[in-house]
């Protein structure tokens, strides 16, 4: 039963966006990862609201996004950010709140685990648990983690990339690498300086890869005037790019994904395997939703891929499914996920 005056909560801090789901009640917050500064270090904003008040850049207020490559970079900003964040989704609700579960990558290292807990803290929890990433993204994708059989899953967010397979309520192969959609803009933005030598930012390279990039049938008349500097002369040029030069800016990034695929199905017991290369895998994040990526996943490496229903909000949902789980669920899965730490206060 869940008691309404304890508000356990699910921090799923991505490079991107934070989600914050409340035990029973769903996600109720997903906002940039990002936090506003007065020059006195007060934190005044977070989330969208920060994101506002740095586009109007009030004098004196600094923007800080705490999270990179899927890890806690500023733990103390991090902390800010939670509780401002909480702030505005207990609005109405008991302050009181016990327990935070986080969703870790595997690939983070035991000081970025530190951290990440250290935010939460900070935050206001007095518990923290860091729970499997891919465990929680593989049940907010609805996959069989009970039945004798293998189901992958690849997380595809900002930061990271974790490709894990699962079978019987345990983990039986898992590879994470610090790369993902974030990485995708940055090979945007390399090839346009290489090839065209013309500099683009982030912000557009993001706006190009959503309306040019399709990585199994890209349409070669598509082209999207782009806004830049010119190396040379400093000055501010326009280009059309096309829809084919978008996806040769994205094959190292696709053999990147591939590798990592293929890396965890090579750990992965054979029987398991041959489960997964029939039934096919389970792409979420934010990557996910690049155009043609699971029709070229299959392409590439013979293995059906679909998108979850929800990619971009799996891991939140699956960590809220293991808070209603309860306590003593947690502690069982405690003893059975190596490199998991409690925090207690």
């Amino acid at each position: 039963m869940i008691n309404p005056l304890r508000n356990d909560v699910v921090l799923d801090l991505g490079t991107e966006k934070t989600r914050i789901a409340l035990r029973g009640r769903g996600i109720l917050m997903e906002e940039p990862s990002a936090v506003a500064f007065r020059p006195g270090g007060q934190a005044i904003a977070a989330g969208e609201e920060a994101v506002t008040m740095a586009g109007k850049n009030p004098a004196g207020v600094q923007l800080v996004r705490p999270i990179r490559g899927g890890a806690v970079s500023d733990a103390a900003a991090a902390g800010e950010m939670v509780r401002l964040m909480m702030r505005k989704v207990r609005s109405g609700w008991p302050r009181f709140w016990r327990m935070a579960l986080i969703p870790a990558p595997d690939c983070l290292s035991e000081v970025e685990r530190r951290a990440a807990e250290q935010a939460a803290k900070l935050a206001g929890a007095s518990e923290v648990w860091l729970e499997d990433a891919g465990w929680a993204a593989a049940l907010g994708c609805g996959l069989p983690l009970d039945e004798p059989q293998g189901s992958m899953v690849v997380d595809i967010g900002a930061g990271t990339t974790t490709a894990s397979v699962y079978s019987m309520q345990g983990r039986v192969a898992c590879q994470s690498r610090v790369m993902g959609a974030d990485s995708w803009d940055q090979a945007i933005i390399s090839y346009i300086r290489k090839e065209h030598h013309v500099v683009v930012n982030e912000e557009t390279a993001r706006e190009i890869k959503s309306l040019l990039a399709d990585v199994y049938e890209p349409r070669y008349e598509d082209t999207y005037p782009v806004r830049g500097r010119d190396l040379s002369s400093g000055l501010p040029v326009t280009l059309d790019i096309g829809a084919t030069e978008i996806c040769q800016a994205l094959e190292g990034c696709m053999d990147t994904l591939f590798e990592t695929i293929t890396a965890a199905l090579a750990q992965t017991p054979p029987e398991l395997a041959a489960d997964v290369l029939q039934k096919g895998l389970t792409l979420c994040g934010g990557g996910s939703l690049l155009k043609g990526l699971p029709q070229r996943i299959e392409q590439a490496l013979r293995i059906p891929a679909s998108r979850a229903q929800q990619p971009c909000q799996a891991v939140a949902l699956g960590g809220e499914m293991l808070l209603n789980q309860g306590l003593a669920y947690l502690q069982k899965r405690s003893g059975v996920q190596p490199g998991r730490r409690i925090y207690h206060a």
